[in-house]
């Protein structure tokens, strides 16, 4: 209801503008005081983040695999700086020892 009353204009949002803007006003100093408002990285953050890098693991899982042409294979822990594994192993397919050849990497451990 517009109107007048008195000397003093009313109108209808007249009373609900005066308490939305002191809300809105500390919301927002209650945001930039927490921090809310800006970016979640700072600068001691990405410094943190560079420090804090996982590094390589040492050792790796490998497969190996008999030559001796039965399919029959074997995964075996080494280092990662080794060169690849070829070492003799039992083979039970064929009931011998066979020569073994690293094929691929499974897994850093």
């Amino acid at each position: 209801m517009s109107g007048v009353v008195g000397s003093i204009p009313v109108s209808p949002l007249a009373g609900s503008q005066n308490k939305s803007l002191p809300l809105a006003s500390s919301n927002l100093r209650r945001f930039s005081e927490a921090g809310l408002g800006q970016s979640p990285r700072t600068d001691a953050t990405l410094l943190s983040a560079v420090c804090f890098a996982k590094s390589k693991s040492k050792t790796i899982l490998v497969r190996l695999v008999s030559q001796a042409g039965t399919g029959f294979s074997f995964n075996h822990k080494r280092s990662r700086l080794q060169e690849k594994l070829t070492l003799l192993h039992y083979d039970p397919i064929v009931n011998k020892k066979v020569l073994f050849v690293e094929q691929k990497k499974i897994h850093s451990l």
